[in-house]
């Protein structure tokens, strides 16, 4: 079973978020966490990252425990794992006003992705470098728009985390459709609303994984077929 949490660092609020990250998140997870969260220069970003820790945490009391510690640590790829904890995986992924935690109960590897959906990129351009050639086939099809372009984003990025070796590899080496069709890995894919702002969210897992979902407040999940 993966779980996935969805949470806002605006519905939270700044006193939410710090108190949060005061009282509990960094004793949980440890110092490393506060010292690399402190070493953004963003607020944005910083508040996003705690967020994302908030979400993980919700999910690991249900599991471990509210009491329990369960350090974070980085492989050499910067992929973080539970250094004593080998049968729970987790990923975290965060964009504009959303923050996303997935966790995998049974050792199961699985990489998250969530990106809100805007236009401004050289759609055609990033395509003909990183996507292969279905996946440039569906954004010709969908007539490159932002929404497809995001659809194969996601996916890649969520299975650059899965395998946990890097997004380069992910980008130029591997089409998501070709991995999927041949059911290496099962990707799912979900629409978010929240505050005015469309998202597209991708999971990667094993391909009998089953799912969970938890989102807080307005943000609204709908789970979506594998065309944009």
């Amino acid at each position: 079973m993966t779980e996935i949490s969805l949470l806002s660092p605006v519905e939270m609020g700044v006193d939410g978020i710090s108190e949060y990250a005061s009282r509990d998140l960094f004793r949980t997870f440890g110092e490393d966490e506060r010292a690399r969260i402190e070493r953004m220069s963003n607020r944005g970003a910083r508040d996003l990252s705690l967020c994302g820790l908030v979400a993980l945490k919700r999910l690991t009391d249900t599991l471990v425990g509210a009491e329990e510690r369960i350090l974070i640590s980085r492989d050499e790829y910067g992929k973080p794992y539970f250094s004593e904890h080998e049968n729970l995986r987790f990923n975290i992924s965060h964009s504009s006003q959303i923050a996303a935690a997935a966790l995998s109960a049974d050792g199961s590897a699985v990489g998250i992705d969530i990106e809100r959906i805007a236009d401004g990129r050289d759609i055609k351009k990033i395509a003909q470098r990183f996507f292969g050639k279905r996946e440039r086939a569906f954004l010709e099809a969908e007539g490159y728009s932002a929404r497809a372009f995001f659809f194969v984003w996601t996916s890649k990025e969520a299975y650059a985390k899965y395998i946990g070796h890097g997004l380069g590899e992910a980008l130029s080496g591997v089409d998501t459709f070709e991995v999927s069709e041949r059911r290496e890995v099962r990707f799912s894919r979900f629409e978010v609303r929240y505050a005015g702002n469309d998202y597209l969210m991708t999971l990667c897992t094993a391909c009998d994984e089953q799912i969970k979902i938890n989102s807080n407040g307005d943000i609204e999940v709908y789970e979506i077929s594998d065309r944009a």
